[in-house]
């Protein structure tokens, strides 16, 4: 069985998750009134006008996280194997993660206006292949935890759910808050079992 010798991917993909809960948590204590997430969107938390006190701490953790995720892709490169379908689809997996994390810098660095709107657009598109490419890619690998595959089933949908109500215009506070929740939790699944295995290997 191939050992995982790398932890880079461990320990960006923690650090993208606590960087942006820490990031949310901060600018949720700073907002001024009651937030709630079924009616207040994300980037409400990066918004100046909206959240005067709290928005730079939103902005910065966005835009930290999304440069620990060009580690973190760059990581996943321990899942690679002896079949070349399979190392390609990882392969564009981690390029397209790595566009997803310009975008959330870009996000962080523009949280209003139409810049911000194309971005975040473009992260939600982007965001969709990462986790159909990733599950694709990683779901048959010998070390792969299936479990986390089916939760990674529900991410995508959420997450192509989100994309139609853009489309239609019709986009809801309440999914964009559980595509972003099931989003780092999957990061944070996978991070966690690339991590260096050689012992238990062994």
């Amino acid at each position: 069985m191939t050992v995982l010798k790398s932890t880079l991917a461990t320990v960006a993909g923690g650090a993208t998750l606590v960087v942006y809960a820490v990031g949310v948590a901060v600018s949720l204590a700073f907002f001024p009134g009651r937030f709630r997430i079924t009616q207040s969107y994300l980037s409400d938390l990066g918004n100046a006008t909206l959240n005067p006190r709290g928005a730079l701490a939103y902005d910065v953790g966005i835009a930290v996280a999304g440069a620990c995720l060009f580690p973190f892709f760059f990581g996943l490169r321990v899942w690679r194997t002896d079949v070349t379908w399979r190392n390609r689809v990882l392969g564009a997996t981690r390029a397209i993660g790595a566009f997803e994390g310009a975008t959330l810098i870009l996000i962080g660095a523009h949280p209003t206006g139409a810049a911000h709107v194309t971005w975040s657009n473009a992260q939600f598109f982007s965001n969709l292949l990462v986790l159909g490419l990733g599950t694709t890619a990683l779901f048959g690998h010998p070390r792969f935890v299936k479990a986390i595959g089916y939760f990674a089933i529900v991410a995508i949908v959420l997450q192509a759910a989100a994309l139609v109500l853009i489309l239609l215009g019709r986009s809801s506070p309440l999914v964009e808050w559980l595509t972003v929740i099931t989003t780092l939790v999957f990061v944070a699944l996978v991070a966690l079992i690339s991590k260096d295995n050689s012992a238990a290997a062994r």
